[in-house]
């Protein structure tokens, strides 16, 4: 159920939130819409380093602590401190580095950091003590809905790039205040001695953590980085909204970790190794399953998915596409640095971070400089694969827990035999194949032998649907 919930909000989320793009894309243009792109990721990297892993602090310490109220009161209040600390040195960061458009936009940004960490470790807490529904609904539709309403409004009214980081700002502030009213019992309150009291225990975790978060964070988006120094701020909006596309599949798995986050957590707590194996790998089935049909359409019809954006935007299909191969890797290879996270091996992750940033600097820049957003998309390609299989080994390693099992294998199977018919048959079924390959793809799943559960999810929701 906590899963059908999470994914219904997930959904709307996301589509809220493709609209909210698509939106930007159009009203701006691509040259303007690159050079928002630009400022945004320099928004990402700062804001996303901010949180300091405290969004990860509580997933670890609250679901495995009796008495959370002094942890959430530290967490809370050293969220607020970074949030602030880092917002200055994005100020500076952008008066040093940064010029023209792309400058103006990024000072604007920085008055969203504080709201988004606040947010962000907010969320976590909730999801922590399993909340599942409602922290969804705070970052996946309040947040979304106001976001897309407000830019909607400014940009009808002022005509300015700066609309959409406007309104992302307010609609942080908005969801904030929204999360404190409804569930301000669930939260800490900034007890300085309760910061006191755990701090050690709280900084021997995020301090490694954060240090991998932020080569994690830099590497994830070096491939713009990278672009906004050798491509036109045209290219670069290509890219960039092929780039927001392709992650509508991650959300797939962010949806799964959501609900399964804590559930690790708890195995990993009880030190159940064969119940995180069990867990570990029907997570990776549902998500493979969820995200195959999605797979195979981005892939198979990349031009007909970046329609939405117009038809300036019509050269990013092919960026897509392989944009789209990466994603898969992502999900096939399931939620390894989730859970070497929630064993406390920082080390390691820090680590396979640092060989990620090196691998994902030198295959990004290498295909910018042949081939340009092209190129720098195979790159990107390149370096998802290599640091999921070394995760996959760790986890292994430590736990004897891995994600394969012989149903994963029969749905890999099926979406790779799908996939290839619908790329053979494209020009014979046209855009029926929207349809028809996806089906396929269930088709031959249930043919080689569908798991249990997820045969009884399917019959669940089925049987629900006849109800109705």
């Amino acid at each position: 159920m906590k899963v059908a919930i999470a994914y219904l909000l997930l959904i709307f989320g996301l589509g809220t939130n493709y609209i909210f793009n698509i939106s930007v894309a159009r009203f701006l243009g691509p040259t303007s819409f690159g050079n928002f792109s630009y400022a945004l990721y320099l928004f990402n990297i700062f804001s996303l380093i901010a949180v300091f892993s405290l969004d990860q602090a509580a997933l670890r310490f609250i679901p495995q602590t009796t008495s959370t109220r002094g942890i959430k009161s530290s967490i809370q209040l050293l969220s607020l401190v970074f949030g602030v600390i880092f917002s200055i040195i994005f100020a500076l960061t952008i008066f040093l580095f940064v010029e023209g458009e792309r400058a103006k936009l990024a000072y604007l940004f920085v008055l969203s950091i504080v709201p988004f960490v606040m947010l962000t470790v907010n969320v976590s807490i909730l999801q922590a003590e399993h909340i599942v529904g409602p922290r969804m609904a705070f970052r996946y539709v309040i947040e979304p809905v106001v976001k897309l309403a407000l830019f909607l409004l400014l940009f009808h009214y002022f005509q300015s790039s700066t609309s959409p980081v406007i309104a992302l700002f307010l609609a942080l502030i908005i969801t904030n205040i929204a999360a404190l009213i409804l569930y301000k019992n669930r939260f800490g309150s900034f007890d300085v001695r309760s910061l006191k009291e755990k701090f050690s225990n709280l900084f021997k975790f995020i301090l490694p953590m954060s240090a991998s978060n932020t080569v994690g964070v830099v590497s994830g988006r070096m491939d713009v980085l990278i672009l906004g120094t050798l491509v036109a701020a045209s290219d670069l909006g290509y890219y960039s909204a092929a780039f927001q596309t392709a992650g509508i599949i991650t959300i797939v798995l962010q949806g799964i970790e959501t609900v399964y986050a804590s559930i690790f957590s708890g195995h990993i707590g009880a030190a159940s190794f064969k119940a995180l194996k069990e867990d570990y790998q029907r997570a990776l089935r549902l998500a493979m399953l969820i995200s195959s049909p999605i797979i195979m359409v981005f892939v198979i019809y990349p031009e007909l998915v970046m329609l939405p954006f117009g038809m300036e935007y019509q050269g990013a299909a092919s960026i897509l596409a392989i944009l789209c191969i990466g994603q898969f890797f992502n999900i096939a290879l399931g939620s390894a640095n989730a859970i070497l996270i929630l064993l406390g091996k920082t080390k390691i992750v820090l680590l396979i971070s640092i060989v990620y940033v090196c691998i994902t600097a030198i295959f990004v820049s290498i295909g910018a400089y042949f081939s340009g957003a092209l190129g720098a998309a195979i790159g990107v390609v390149g370096a998802i694969v290599v640091p999921n299989i070394i995760r996959i080994y760790f986890v292994y390693k430590i736990t004897k827990s891995h994600p394969f099992s012989l149903h994963y294998f029969k749905i890999l199977v099926a979406l790779l035999l799908s996939s290839s018919i619908g790329l053979l048959g494209k020009s014979y079924f046209f855009y029926a194949g929207i349809v028809l390959f996806p089906t396929l793809f269930l088709i031959i799943v249930g043919c080689f032998g569908m798991h249990s559960e997820e045969k009884k999810i399917i019959k669940e929701i089925f049987t629900k649907l006849k109800i109705k």
